[in-house]
């Protein structure tokens, strides 16, 4: 068993060592987090920053490109291209000087390029300025032949990336067959409506931006890189342009944002990366790793470490002195508390040293010396009680021997009752199921009553219905008595029509015979005048035509109103029967009409017969429900009375049962009470 010294101790040194280590991690997630936070933001700033210059630069690129491809756009025409072939060479000449000065005016400026489009020149028309490192420019008009212009070549993607894009395109790093120096291009097509004249490329020196970027530390290894928007590696110490960051450091480009942070592992290690889009698509890049950010961090842990072990042990010294000061009268009254245990009440002499103490031992010591004076009391006092109570409990005994009997009695007189109670409840519970079959044919009755009261009111509203539609129908055969009325008069009128253009067809018909007779006289007149009269003669001959036509057309004109007449006689017939027949209708209509009134009449008696049947069912209904209420109320008295019968029989079953359990605990009590006596014997009080 260990001692309670050492327990303190332990305690002591356990609540040190828990504040320290907690107060130790504490702080360290306090300062990760804070130094974590200080690092990213040092590695956004610098990547945010190194990106800003390079878009600067990449800026005034574009300005300077647009600005030329403005000029060129609205001062070059391209029907002029096609027409001169010198014209081209003699425009390139005029714009030279700007060229010139452009390349000049920047220093990050590698070449200049104007170049026409080979498709609409004979040669390839050219003009290039191109800068070396020591800054020396030179003109150049022939660094490409007509032939080396071919779609999919890779060393003329500069030029046709953006031309099939239709826009401006920066091209990624790369050299040339003219310079060692690293360029990078931005290139922009030149149109002239939808014709395509040329386009205007500016070269930067990319070197300066490697350096720039190769200069940059972060920390021990830290350092900077460029990628492409593909993700492969334009500038970095380790990996090539045909690297990819997804395979080299698990990163997805379309997961980057314009600026971030992106924590990643290289080679194993855990490692952060800040970024930060540029203009042209490509992405600044600079990484750390975690255990170079968090180094001074780690090394104050060691030390932490080691300053709460040293604080431990000096605290285990101390503890273990403390524990004894205080486990020393603990221990004195523990002999005693044992002593106690093993029945004895005999004084002791340290106790007495213990009571004169004013701390929580003292007040210890104290209780154990009251409790053992009041024990010592109490156990007298138990030795007078229980004589007392052996004498009581043998009197108890022969008592509940005699109740025993009494409620064993009353009990069989209980159990009679209850299954009186109960045939009872039984036989009204059987008149309460009669009344039940009665109440559902009652109901059922209501039900269908209540049905035909909705059939009947559907047939009620149908009737009505069908009482206006019939009004509405003599409404309008009415109408339409009055309209056939009108169209009989029309027909007649168009009878009369009919006749009086037959009358001046007839006419038209007699004035083309006598034209045609004039044309015939006409004719023969023309005849006799010879040669003289030739042309009078086509004319009678074109009238006598016409009055052929005419009178062809004439005839048909007859035929045709001769049918319409007839259809007209036909209509007008048609007109008459329809009439008869409307008249037949109406009659009709006026029948049925009166049925529907003799309908709604003996609706009306129905209704107030089926009223008194209702009335009568709904008394019934009332009075089944006094009845079976009545009936209810008997059987629910009988079966409160069965229950109740049943409640007293086992309430009398259970006071038997505890007059027994009482019988038997008396019993014990006399087996307790000398099994008291005999432990009482036992402790030394004197």
């Amino acid at each position: 068993m260990k001692k309670i010294a050492h327990k303190i101790m332990l305690g002591i040194v356990l609540s040190c060592l828990f504040t320290a280590v907690v107060l130790t991690s504490v702080i360290n997630v306090i300062n990760k987090q804070t130094i974590k936070t200080e690092s990213e933001s040092l590695m956004m700033q610098t990547a945010v920053n190194k990106a800003q210059v390079i878009n600067e630069e990449l800026s005034t690129t574009e300005s300077y490109v647009n600005s030329l491809t403005m000029l060129i756009a609205s001062t070059l025409k391209a029907e002029d291209i096609e027409k001169n072939n010198d014209y081209a060479k003699t425009y390139l000449n005029t714009i030279k000087p700007y060229l010139e000065e452009t390349i000049n005016s920047e220093k990050q400026f590698l070449g200049v390029a104007v170049i026409i489009n080979p498709e609409l020149t004979q040669e390839a028309d050219m003009m290039i300025f191109e800068k070396d490192t020591a800054g020396s420019v030179k003109a150049i008009t022939d660094k490409f032949t007509k032939q080396d212009f071919v779609d999919g070549s890779p060393d003329m993607t500069w030029y046709y990336n953006p031309v099939n894009k239709k826009a401006a395109v920066w091209s990624d790093p790369h050299t040339d067959k003219s310079s060692d120096s690293i360029r990078m291009a931005y290139t922009r097509p030149i149109y002239s409506g939808n014709t395509l004249i040329g386009v205007v490329a500016i070269d930067l020196f990319f070197n300066d931006y490697k350096d720039m970027i190769n200069n940059i530390k972060m920390y021990d290894t830290g350092y900077a890189f460029l990628v492409n928007n593909a993700g492969n590696y334009l500038v970095d110490k380790k990996y090539t342009e045909k690297d990819n960051i997804s395979g080299t450091l698990k990163i997805n480009v379309s997961d980057l944002k314009e600026t971030g942070i992106k924590s990643y592992k290289d080679n194993g290690s855990e490692s952060v990366a800040a970024y930060s889009r540029l203009k042209n698509g490509n992405i600044m890049i600079v990484s750390a790793k975690e255990k170079e950010i968090f180094a001074g961090l780690y090394k104050n842990t060691k030390v932490s470490i080691i300053i709460t072990i040293v604080l431990c042990l000096l605290t285990s010294i101390i503890a273990l002195y403390i524990g004894k000061v205080i486990s020393g009268p603990i221990i004195t009254i523990t002999d005693d508390v044992n002593k106690i245990a093993d029945l004895d009440f005999t004084e002791n002499e340290k106790m007495q040293m213990i009571n004169t103490l004013t701390d929580e031992t003292g007040v210890i010591g104290r209780a154990v010396l009251n409790l053992k004076g009041t024990i010592k009391d109490t156990v007298s006092n138990i030795q007078q009680c229980s004589n007392e109570t052996a004498g009581h409990s043998n009197e108890l005994d022969k008592i509940t021997d005699q109740l025993v009997e009494s409620l064993s009695a009353i009990n069989t007189t209980v159990d009679e009752l209850a299954n009186g109670a109960e045939s009872q409840a039984q036989e009204a519970q059987g008149s309460i199921e009669k009344l039940h079959g009665l109440s559902d044919t009652v109901d059922k009755m209501n039900k269908i009553i209540n049905e035909f009261n909705d059939k009947f009111t559907e047939a009620k509203k149908s009737n009505t219905i069908g009482i206006n539609s019939v009004n509405i129908l003599v409404d309008k055969i009415s109408t339409t008595t009055s309209i056939e009325e009108q169209t009989s008069m029309s027909v007649k009128q168009l009878s009369k029509k009919s006749e009086s253009i037959g009358n001046i067809v007839s006419s038209i018909n007699e004035i083309a015979q006598q034209t045609n007779l004039l044309a015939l006289n006409a004719a023969i007149e023309a005849a006799r005048a010879g040669e003289a009269g030739r042309g009078f003669g086509v004319v009678a001959e074109e009238i006598r035509k016409l009055s052929e036509q005419t009178n062809s057309a004439t005839t048909e004109i007859e035929n045709i109103i001769k049918e319409v007449y007839d259809e007209i006689k036909n209509t007008e017939n048609n007109m008459n029967k329809s009439t008869e027949t409307i008249d037949h209708v109406n009659n009709a209509i006026s029948d049925v009409k009166t049925s529907f009134d003799s309908i709604m009449v003996s609706f009306s008696n129905m209704e107030q017969k089926l009223s008194s049947l209702n009335d009568g069912v709904n008394s019934i209904e009332e009075n089944k429900n006094d009845v079976f209420d009545a009936i209810e109320g008997i059987t629910s008295i009988c079966e409160q009375s069965a229950a109740g019968t049943e409640e007293i029989s086992a309430t009398v079953n259970e006071e038997l049962n505890s007059v027994r359990h009482v019988s038997e605990l008396i019993k014990s009590l006399n087996s307790l009470v000398y099994r008291l006596e005999d432990m009482i014997s036992r402790f030394k009080i004197n």
